[in-house]
């Protein structure tokens, strides 16, 4: 059983990765691409510095990228 936040969705996209994660409008995202968003935006987060516990700001409309962003 996951016990941080992100990890649900990590674990979803093993088990079941062409599930329907997110729909956008007319566009549907499934939990493989929401993983491996996810990962690539908290490599990036890495990359730049940050560390665990560390805080950031998102100032995003309503679309997939917030949800990635918030997970990341």
């Amino acid at each position: 059983m996951p016990t941080l936040f992100h990890e649900l969705i990590l674990a979803q996209a093993c088990s079941a990765p062409e599930s329907t994660a997110l729909i956008h409008g007319d566009d549907s995202y499934d939990y493989g691409w929401l993983a491996n968003q996810t990962r690539a935006a908290a490599f990036g987060l890495v990359a730049l510095g940050l560390e665990a516990n560390d805080r950031i700001a998102i100032y995003l409309p309503k679309v997939p990228e917030c949800v990635v962003a918030m997970f990341a």
